[in-house]
């Protein structure tokens, strides 16, 4: 194990402004719980979906920034435009807080290393790992505050000063998702494409958690999502001892899932660029974002 101690500059650097929304034109709404969505469209990718916050809306990392869905809406409001979330996670113990990583090669960044936003995302900065990482895969806990974990060039790297240092430590192949199980090791839950692992970082050591095709993995309130590569989706108990598929919504394949309080709604963003919603346990899905 390699303990690397990150100290701060003198004065963090604040990166940029909110800029004018993007637009899509689409005129079917989407009505959750009273609150509609409109089909936003963005020409760009998308790597992360979370909630914005404690409200209803939806916050969306792309190639191009952090955006996010507006009630009532078709357009898609740009947060923050500039860098490529490639991770972003949301502090469950601050629900202004955002980290986020990935690259900004427009701003001499090609690894944007750990970079945190207290206002929802409007502003960024740079705390760690500037140069260093780009990290694809994150995760967080609501078991201890400040407990965050990474995943960059076959290796872990964990944190439990909200970034400021960091233990980097080796990781298994094929890690397309993660999620902290325990912080103690830590465990962590790796979708691979073809399972989830129970991954145990210090002793560096994995066994079968769930033998499905699991190509994303999100914590829900009563347990896991699981997203497949096929494009099904997976409610599971915190144990997995009892999993129940739901259609997908005939799209790719699932790469991040986001759930509520109800157990029969959720998110997903698929490969294919596209946010869709349920509010029947998949038996139907409604397209709430379109991206390329």
């Amino acid at each position: 194990m390699r303990r690397c101690l990150l100290s701060l500059l003198p004065a963090l650097v604040l990166l940029g402004c909110p800029s004018e929304p993007a637009v899509g034109d689409d005129d079917d709404e989407h009505e959750d719980d009273g609150h509609e969505h409109g089909t936003g469209e963005i020409d760009t990718h998308m790597h992360a979906l979370l909630a914005w916050g404690d409200t209803e809306e939806l916050a969306l990392g792309t190639h191009e920034g952090m955006y996010r869905t507006e009630a009532g809406s078709d357009e898609l409001v740009a947060i923050f435009e500039g860098p490529d979330f490639m991770g972003l996670v949301h502090d469950p113990f601050d629900t202004d807080r955002y980290w986020g990583s990935g690259h900004w090669s427009a701003n001499g960044m090609g690894n944007w290393g750990f970079a945190e936003s207290t206002d929802r995302g409007e502003t960024w900065s740079e705390i760690s790992l500037t140069g260093t990482a780009d990290f694809h895969a994150m995760a967080v806990t609501p078991d201890q505050e400040g407990f965050v974990v990474g995943s960059w060039g076959g290796s872990f790297w964990v944190s439990d000063d909200a970034g400021r240092s960091w233990d980097e430590q080796s990781a298994p192949a094929g890690v397309a998702d993660i999620e902290v199980e325990n912080v103690q090791g830590p465990v962590l839950l790796v979708a691979t494409g073809s399972s989830v692992e129970r991954y145990d970082v210090g002793a560096g050591q994995s066994s079968s958690a769930l033998s499905e095709s699991a190509s994303a993995i999100d914590r829900a309130p009563d347990g896991w999502l699981v997203g497949l590569a096929y494009g099904d989706v997976m409610k599971c108990d915190a144990t997995f001892d009892t999993c129940t598929t739901w259609d997908g919504p005939d799209a790719s394949a699932i790469v991040h899932l986001l759930g509520d309080d109800n157990p029969d709604h959720m998110w997903v963003l698929t490969a294919g660029a596209e946010v869709h919603h349920t509010e029947d346990a998949g038996a139907t899905w409604t397209l709430v974002v379109e991206g390329s």
